[in-house]
């Protein structure tokens, strides 16, 4: 019942926390038999966590939808191409439903443009996004833009020293005026991603985690 609800991954995100230390370690599933979980060495900022056998430790992996939280113990240490830690399964995983809640605020360069003609290219304004989660992105716009407006948005994330590009057919949810100022109005604009992909969803979910860590949250 564990292993089903893990529902492991070769080369899926995961979190590695360590007693006594606030960091969240980055790290993958390389690969998993019936008795162990193989995972690639944990990274914070570069920085590896020094692990030993015994060690207890406490995991996270993301999906669009939920977090899964579990303790587990380091069962093997080995090195070929890449380090290999081997931990146990747990007895126990705690899920935290994740999608509709977690939300980052941000400030990042983002386009946006209306759907066009048929025949047409869109055409893209650059804006600021000022905050994101799997589900959508908020843009502070100067234009007025009406709710059930389809829109074409793309960002750029970078996720482990990466830039990922995501260019997603959108949906206007809420569009509240932020600061008066005649016809340079400024809005805040909510967007519904539409066409996002499960890759896409769990991309921004680590992004959002790989940043509140930073900020602290």
């Amino acid at each position: 019942m564990v292993k089903k609800m893990l529902n492991l991954r070769p080369h899926q995100k995961i979190f590695v926390l360590k007693e006594f230390d606030n960091a969240k370690y980055i790290s993958t599933i390389e690969d998993f038999n019936n008795q162990t979980i193989y995972i690639s060495l944990p990274l914070y900022q570069q920085v590896p966590l020094v692990l030993h056998r015994g060690n207890k430790i406490k995991v996270q992996l993301i999906s669009p939808d939920h977090l899964l939280e579990f303790e587990s113990t380091v069962t093997s240490l080995a090195q070929d191409n890449i380090v290999l830690i081997g931990i146990s399964y747990p007895n126990h995983i705690k899920r935290v439903q994740l999608r509709k809640h977690v939300r980052l605020e941000i400030l990042l360069k983002a386009q946006y443009a209306h759907e066009p003609e048929p025949g047409q290219e869109p055409v893209f304004k650059t804006v600021d996004a000022v905050n994101i989660s799997a589900g959508g992105i908020r843009l502070a716009t100067r234009e007025h833009i009406e709710h059930g407006t389809k829109l074409q948005v793309k960002f750029k994330l970078p996720i482990m020293k990466k830039d990922i590009e995501f260019n997603l057919s959108s949906v206007v949810k809420r569009t509240a005026l932020i600061e008066l100022r005649g016809r340079n109005n400024l809005y805040h604009v909510g967007v519904e991603f539409l066409d996002i992909t499960r890759r896409e969803s769990d991309q921004i979910v680590q992004y959002i985690f790989q940043n509140s860590t930073k900020c602290g949250k």
